[in-house]
């Protein structure tokens, strides 16, 4: 005798049954939407990264030419680093000339050593100075000469144009010891105008100031109000005369021009 059971219904086919899964590997322009979407991403990381390379690139260069920044140690304090463009300015040739001429006009007994300022004057200049008979430079056993600076003007020198030129104004003061008094006493003090001829060199330890005197001119009494009238006030927009080449060397063109003047010329022996 047969039985008949009831089976329960076949299930429908679920809907991810229907979709149909790729048999293959996408081909290359199948991937086109995606490669679009990588190449702008990494077009703008390029572009970021150049810019980067172009401002590092920037900042080293110009660390790189950037002036020396110059250490000043002072013990107790503490001083930042700083940089300053080096210029000619009035404070600064007057700092040098008063260090330079005190020392070449200040004589005592036994004492009158121009070893120190080798890097800072012409070496013909300590040559003439070295080996003068000037009256000015001569003392005795009792006596003591210094040189005190009072004014810097601008002169122009037509025909030493390729020099700083200035009209010095200094005072060359002699003591004398008497052995009776407390203090030295005061013989004679004359004003003396002179024409003082510059030139640029490279700053270094021994030369900070980066000037060099290649010439001095002890002009007469009749000379020194003309040229006096004739210079300027220092500026503080003071600038340099252009080098041009010349087959006289500083200290012959400079006595070139005193021979024919007719003033005291310290450049050469």
């Amino acid at each position: 005798m047969a039985v008949n059971v009831n089976m329960p219904p076949t299930p429908k086919a679920e809907v991810h049954d229907t979709i149909p899964y790729p048999q293959h590997r996408r081909v290359v322009w199948e991937h086109g939407m995606d490669m679009s979407l990588a190449f702008k991403r990494l077009s703008w990381i390029t572009a970021l990264l150049a810019v980067a390379a172009i401002v590092e690139s920037f900042v080293l260069v110009s660390i790189y030419n950037r002036p020396p920044v110059v250490l000043d140690q002072n013990d107790g304090y503490v001083m930042w680093r700083t940089t300053e463009a080096f210029k000619l300015r009035p404070e600064m040739i007057r700092s040098y000339l008063n260090s330079t001429l005190k020392y070449l006009y200040t004589v005592s007994p036994g004492n009158y050593d121009l070893a120190s300022l080798r890097g800072l004057v012409d070496r013909r200049v300590l040559r003439a100075f070295a080996n003068s008979t000037d009256k000015d430079l001569i003392v005795t056993a009792n006596q003591h000469r210094i040189y005190e600076l009072r004014e810097i003007r601008r002169y122009h020198d037509p025909k030493l144009p390729q020099y700083i030129t200035l009209a010095v104004r200094g005072e060359r003061v002699l003591y004398e010891y008497d052995p009776g008094a407390a203090q030295p006493f005061r013989m004679d003090s004359p004003v003396v105008t002179q024409i003082v001829y510059l030139q640029q060199a490279l700053p270094t330890p021994e030369n900070p100031w980066g000037l060099r005197l290649v010439g001095l001119v002890t002009l007469k009494e009749d000379q020194a109000d003309d040229i006096w009238r004739s210079s300027v006030p220092l500026r503080a927009d003071l600038k340099a005369p252009k080098m041009t080449p010349s087959t006289q060397s500083a200290g012959e063109a400079i006595d070139a021009q005193n021979n024919s003047t007719g003033g005291e010329s310290s450049s050469s022996q």
